[in-house]
Order: C-alpha cells, then structure tokens, then sequence
C-alpha cells in the first residue's frame, strides 16, 4: 500500500469539502471490509438539525495489519478531523 500517495489523495479530496462553516460537524469515516482487505474512506459533515452528507472519497487496499496500523497513523497526523472505524 502506497500510504503516502494514498493520503495525499485523501486530503486533496477532502480540501475543498471541508470548508469550516458554524455549527457544522465534520468526520472522516472508514469501513474495514476485511475479505478483499479493503478500507473504504468517507468524508461526513452536517449541519446541526440537518441531514448528514457522505461521500466516498477513496478506497485503499492493505496486505497485512501492520498496514492498515500505519496507514490509520499516517492519516491521523494529515487530517485535523476525528476518525472513526465502522
């Protein structure tokens, strides 16, 4: 897995969507799809009393647990935003 390639897309993608607005949440979600060792990256905002937005940002494949651990790291110190596993 090319994490350095692959997060610099992730954050590319999420720039422009991540626009700071009031009483907006913001979330970066990812889904561990283990039988084709795949993460799939969502990006989520809301506004309070408002529906909440997803859009797939990108899908990432990894070979062992050591990378998606490092991928998970890597992409914690680019992005200012919570993450959570689902």
């Amino acid at each position: 897995m090319a994490n350095e390639a692959d997060i610099r897309a992730i954050v590319q993608t999420i720039e422009p969507l991540f626009k700071k607005l009031h009483n907006t949440l913001y979330e970066i979600i990812l889904v561990d799809i283990e039988k084709k060792q795949t993460i799939n990256v969502f990006f989520e905002w809301g506004r309070i009393g408002h529906a909440t937005i997803s859009r797939q940002v990108k899908a990432v494949s990894y070979r062992s647990e050591q990378e998606k651990a490092s991928f998970l790291k890597a992409l914690k110190a680019k992005t200012p935003l919570p993450i959570s596993w689902q």
